[in-house]
């Protein structure tokens, strides 16, 4: 499925729009999202969106490691999210460049789905931009990493300071499968904090600049965990 969101210069947000009836010239920014997509619909990123065939490859074949490209007129990046009940992770791919972003994964993700429908409208919707959206998504990408994180601690330390509620061995493999449990988790969130310090400090990701006070904050979020 593919959505197609745009922001008029008069800050009116219209969402009933096609990739087949859009004039991208005429809107001050815009937002595709590519949920669950088909492989013909994935085909559009080259043939309608004209994004790099080597992005393109990275968006088909999921699971790599975070990572930040730039090619002439956008950035992509590569991130993971982790869903809380089997601590599975789902990438989330983005191209971002001047007045535009479009997401893409391959299932659907409330962190993303919940930014798309509580998109503002026009009375604050002047206040977002490209790089608006990608911080809410990451925002709430972020913000699902501690329950997790805490969940896994805890029941970490439940097992070390009831000993006696398990034998030697139950208590050994429990503690050892819920140590690595959390060391996956760190695999997955230590390279998304590598990411955002390569994003802070880069110096092609101009209009990121408006909201560096916010991606900061998330960095900073990110070395707690």
């Amino acid at each position: 499925m593919i959505r197609v969101l745009a922001i008029t210069h008069e800050n009116e947000k219209i969402t009933d729009l096609t990739m087949d009836n859009v004039d991208f010239s005429l809107y001050k920014w815009w937002w595709i999202d590519f949920q669950h997509p088909s492989m013909e619909e994935v085909k559009e990123l080259q043939t309608k969106l004209h994004f790099h065939p080597l992005a393109v490859e990275d968006c088909i074949h999921s699971m790599q490691r975070p990572k930040l490209d730039y090619y002439d007129h956008y950035a992509f990046i590569a991130t993971h999210t982790i869903g809380p009940e089997a601590f599975n992770q789902h990438e989330i791919d983005f191209f971002i460049g001047n007045h535009f972003i479009v997401t893409f994964h391959h299932e659907t993700l409330s962190e993303v789905s919940r930014v798309w429908n509580n998109l503002p409208e026009a009375n604050e919707i002047h206040m977002w931009d490209e790089f608006k959206v990608f911080y809410e998504i990451m925002d709430n990408v972020v913000d699902n990493y501690f329950p997790i994180v805490y969940q896994l601690e805890d029941q970490i330390n439940d097992v070390e300071d009831n000993p006696n509620n398990l034998s030697m061995n139950i208590q050994l493999d429990t503690l050892f499968a819920l140590r690595h449990k959390l060391l996956e988790l760190r695999h997955t969130i230590n390279p998304i904090r590598d990411l955002f310090y390569r994003i802070l400090n880069s110096r092609h990701l101009k209009n990121l600049i408006e909201h560096r006070e916010y991606f900061a904050d998330l960095y900073d979020h990110l070395l707690k965990l």
